[in-house]
């Protein structure tokens, strides 16, 4: 009876042989189902506020500075463009990358969250304020990424206290070697206004039924909307994008003008870069208002430094091109690992 009932079991498995190898599969598919949704759960979404960090660092002359951290990994510090900006604009182009790095942003003295009186406010101050962060952070050397204005701040740092940085990466940068008439000059100034007279920017404004010649005459929120659309059109190559732009009202003349004033009349950051010898990253629009012109004789004097430019983009590169924006971004932090991120 034992046999006759082996005989009849092994009967049925051959001719369920594909039921049984189908039930497998299934089982496997949902178990993979299963994991997956487990891992998904268990990560981090960086752009819960609930999983930030907020603190001020005081300093000793009564200024203090608010911060905000968040992420995994290795410590990046971002330094925000300006002078006199803030650096909420900065946020989501890096959240992306939060599982595999750790970013620290903070409101460079003066500016929004971290107000104080004018007279503090210098260049070589944001330069101590920065030494400051690193030396409250415990951290031995400062990879850091710096924004516009925010690139000067990372460059004079690194010639201040070039044993305190691993690494540098430069978005829509300053050039390293450069005078205030290049930067502030008629010239410049002119050629910066007349990004507004685009026909892509003309047409965005007329949709909207404005002018810039007639921004005295509109209401409170038809001047924010022409100011929006005109600070897209130095900023980026798209103006379409204009509503994606953020820090449009978040502006402190004052900060801006203190900063500026303590520049010298000419500056050059080569030699200091040079000595580094650390990977430098330049990631630049192709259409930033900071031509590339001005960055390429000093580009050719520091060996390690890489420019990396973005088709069809301007000074806020990552609204322009995301996908490639933070590609370079990756790969200018991979540099850093190994050796370099002691």
């Amino acid at each position: 009876m034992q046999k006759i009932k082996f005989q009849n079991i092994n009967s049925i498995f051959k001719r369920n042989t594909s039921f049984i190898l189908i039930f497998l599969l299934v089982c496997a598919f949902l178990s993979s189902c299963t994991m997956d949704k487990k891992n998904k759960n268990t990560s981090k979404d960086y752009s819960n506020f609930e999983l930030w960090d907020e603190w001020f660092l005081y300093n000793d002359d009564g200024s203090r500075l608010f911060v905000r951290e968040f992420g995994d990994g290795d410590t990046v510090v971002i330094l925000h463009g300006g002078f006199g900006a803030e650096h909420s604009y900065l946020i989501n182009p890096f959240l992306p990358l939060a599982d595999k790095y750790h970013f620290v942003f903070y409101d460079q003295r003066g500016s929004l969250r971290s107000p104080c009186s004018d007279s503090l406010v210098s260049l070589a101050n944001h330069v101590e304020d920065l030494e400051h962060l690193r030396k409250e952070m415990n951290l031995d050397k400062l990879l850091i990424i710096g924004h516009s204005m925010g690139t000067f701040i990372g460059m004079n740092y690194a010639e201040k206290h070039p044993d305190n940085i691993k690494g540098l990466v430069l978005i829509a940068s300053v050039p390293a070697k450069g005078s205030d008439t290049t930067m502030m000059g008629e010239k410049f100034q002119k050629s910066v206004l007349q990004r507004w007279e685009r026909q892509e920017v003309l047409d965005t404004l007329k949709t909207h039924g404005l002018k810039v010649e007639d921004w005295g005459t509109y209401n409170s929120k038809q001047s924010s909307t022409l100011h929006r659309i005109t600070f897209a059109a130095t900023n980026t190559h798209h103006v379409k994008n204009w509503r994606k732009l953020q820090s449009a009202f978040y502006y402190r003349e004052n900060a801006g003008a203190m900063a500026a004033k303590s520049i010298p009349s000419n500056w050059d950051f080569t030699k200091a870069l040079e000595k580094l010898q650390i990977p430098i990253t330049v990631i630049q629009g192709d259409d930033d208002y900071l031509p590339i012109n001005m960055n390429e004789d000093w580009l050719q004097k520091v060996s390690k430094a890489e420019l990396k430019m973005i088709q069809n983009a301007g000074h806020s590169c990552w609204i322009d091109n995301p996908e490639q924006f933070h590609a370079f971004i990756s790969e200018a932090l991979k540099k850093y690992n190994g050796n370099y991120m002691r």
